[in-house]
């Protein structure tokens, strides 16, 4: 633990550093930038000062830039108590952790273990801790767990079947058990945090299956359960709200 202080600490301290050395920086140009213009309009003043009609807009000018010179000068020996009066330091920018960035990217995701295939992920500005939350749960899914994803994958696809005719696809006449999961192929994770859900990991996994081309099939995770297997339409909150209702009664 002290190990640990000591190194945040250390940290800080190089941080503050940085930005104390572009303040620095940024305030020397500024007041030499000043009384550039001090000079200047200060020279114009004493030459042309009866033949301008707006000499007050000169010396009111005079006196910004040199509270500017002033201001300039101080943050150059108290470089952070001026720190308000810089915008967009990037030595700052640098010192801020990097959040992780998720995108709906076919080269960007994971390779789900229950299906062997490979998923993207979807989750943009969400914090990336809430993501790996929710891949590790797809990804570690008990043996129950499992089993009732394909009895209800199973479910789906009879639906389907009986809807449809017997024949569906290519799909063989007999399956039983996840022997169902080989036909179905994850696509997407969508994951949107929702404050509401209080910590709750909640996302859909779009997949494409063979005995439903057009509407395809979605998996939807609620507090560590499967809530929903069925046609995809992406209404999460609804789904929820039925699951919900449904454990109260």
């Amino acid at each position: 633990m002290k190990n640990n202080t000591a190194a945040v600490e250390k940290k800080n301290k190089n941080n503050n550093a940085a930005v104390e050395r572009e303040i620095r920086g940024r305030a020397k140009a500024f007041a030499a930038y000043s009384f550039a213009m001090v000079f200047f309009v200060g020279i114009v003043l004493i030459v042309a000062w009866d033949k301008m009609s707006i000499h007050w807009a000169f010396l009111v000018h005079v006196c910004i830039n040199v509270v500017f010179m002033i201001i300039s000068f101080l943050a150059m020996r108290y470089p952070l108590k001026f720190k308000w009066f810089f915008r967009n330091l990037k030595s700052e920018k640098k010192a801020q952790p990097k959040q992780t960035e998720y995108r709906h990217d076919k080269n960007y995701g994971f390779i789900s273990k229950v299906f062997d295939r490979p998923v993207s992920v979807s989750a943009a500005g969400v914090p990336g801790a809430y993501v790996e939350k929710c891949i590790g749960f797809f990804q570690n899914m008990s043996e129950a767990q499992i089993d009732r994803l394909a009895d209800d994958a199973m479910s789906y696809y009879q639906e389907i079947r009986e809807y449809s005719g017997d024949e569906v696809a290519d799909m063989p006449e007999t399956l039983s058990g996840r022997k169902i999961l080989d036909w179905v192929y994850p696509k997407v994770m969508w994951i949107e945090h929702d404050d509401g859900a209080e910590g709750k990991i909640q996302f859909i996994v779009e997949c494409d299956c063979a005995w439903e081309p057009e509407h395809g099939m979605e998996i939807i995770v609620f507090d560590k359960e499967i809530i929903h297997v069925g046609s995809y339409d992406g209404d999460l909150q609804g789904w929820r709200e039925e699951y919900l209702s449904d454990k109260e009664n």
